[in-house]
């Protein structure tokens, strides 16, 4: 099934190759239990998702779905380009 609260791993999908563990840039992915995830060290960053050759993990739907909402209140209203010097 799905566990984690932001990144969620199908356990009936994963292989346990260890690819997400050995490119995890937080080394937040324990070599020996791929298929687990330490939420102290993950910095977010979906290194592990876009890397994953069976596609087992993936971002927790419930957080996308929030993160939409947040993003289209945002970016509704068309705005004016701004110069930062």
């Amino acid at each position: 099934g799905l566990v984690g609260s932001e990144m969620c791993i199908r356990d009936s999908s994963c292989t346990s190759c260890g690819l997400c563990a050995q490119k995890c840039p937080a080394g937040a992915i324990p070599l020996n239990n791929c298929k687990t995830t330490d939420k102290t060290k993950c910095i977010s960053c979906m290194r592990c998702v876009s890397l994953c050759p069976v596609h087992a993990r993936e971002v927790n739907p419930v957080m996308t779905a929030v993160a939409a909402k947040i993003l289209k209140k945002s970016c509704t209203q068309e705005k004016a380009n701004e110069l930062f010097l």
